[in-house]
């Protein structure tokens, strides 16, 4: 009875994985399907937007630096650095979508590299927003999360926390993919 047992709890693990396999690959196929919108375009877009915002940023820093005497408001060092800081973020979430729709382009986007890149991306969201919530701060002092209504509705000024809520959904992402990466593998050595 015990070799029944045993040789049933074998037959359906058996089963359970080449299903679970099946339907790794069918979500992969539908996924890569679903984002062939031309995948080589979406990263050719990021590429422009990209090198578009490397060059201003550049830019913004040379033109500031050289017309520095004619610029009335000058702002605190602190917030001008945290600034540019906030914005090579920006370049680096643009950079690491680069890297994960390239992985999407060859079919293999369940790779532990993906992981880390999301994680990338909610720790650079992180630092936008303690940015934006820095200079609301700086800027409305006592009115950093006031609600205000008038003709267009409510108004908040609570922007920094879409930052915030952004990367938390972006690392609960990282952990599902973490975890399909597991059993993808566990799957694979069972077979």
């Amino acid at each position: 009875m015990n070799a029944k047992l045993r040789e049933s709890l074998k037959s359906i693990n058996t089963r359970l994985s080449y299903l679970l396999k099946d339907s790794l690959k069918s979500i992969n196929t539908k996924l890569s399907s679903l984002l062939k919108i031309n995948d080589k375009k979406l990263n050719i877009f990021l590429e422009v937007i990209y090198y578009i915002g490397l060059i201003g940023l550049i830019g913004a820093i040379f033109v500031y630096l050289m017309f520095y005497n004619f610029v009335s408001i000058k702002p605190l060092v602190s917030m001008l650095l945290f600034s540019i800081v906030a914005y090579c973020c920006v370049l680096g979430i643009c950079r690491e979508l680069i890297k994960i729709n390239s992985t999407l382009i060859s079919k293999a986007p369940f790779v532990i590299e993906n992981v880390k890149r999301m994680q990338k991306i909610s720790v650079y969201l992180f630092i936008i927003s303690a940015y934006v919530f820095t200079k609301d701060w700086l800027k409305f002092k006592a009115h950093i999360f006031a609600y205000n209504f008038d003709k267009t509705g409510l108004n908040t000024d609570a922007e920094g926390l879409i930052f915030v809520l952004v990367g938390l959904f972006v690392l609960i992402l990282a952990k599902i993919f973490e975890n399909a990466i597991k059993i993808k593998d566990e799957n694979d050595l069972t077979i």
